[in-house]
């Protein structure tokens, strides 16, 4: 059964259950966009996944405690797709 959903953004991908999330999406094929404030553990996961053979991995290095880039940042990822 198909979501339909096929580019998943994981906020506080960097570890705990963002992290969990990011690896079971991404085993499922989904193109994951994992964001978080850590930027080494944002490229270790990227890094991690990427050695798979599964969707593709973007990582977004951003302060989720400012609204409004928050915001910015996520319309901005909207109108790319």
């Amino acid at each position: 059964m198909s979501d339909g959903w096929s580019i998943i953004l994981i906020l506080g991908a960097t570890s705990g259950i963002g992290e969990a999330f990011a690896h079971r999406f991404h085993a499922q094929g989904k193109t994951v966009i994992a964001a978080g404030r850590r930027l080494d553990r944002l490229q270790r996961l990227q890094k991690d996944l990427s050695g798979l053979e599964f969707q593709q991995v973007c990582i977004l290095f951003i302060e989720l405690v400012c609204p409004r880039l928050t915001q910015k940042t996520i319309s901005d990822l909207a109108m790319a797709d």
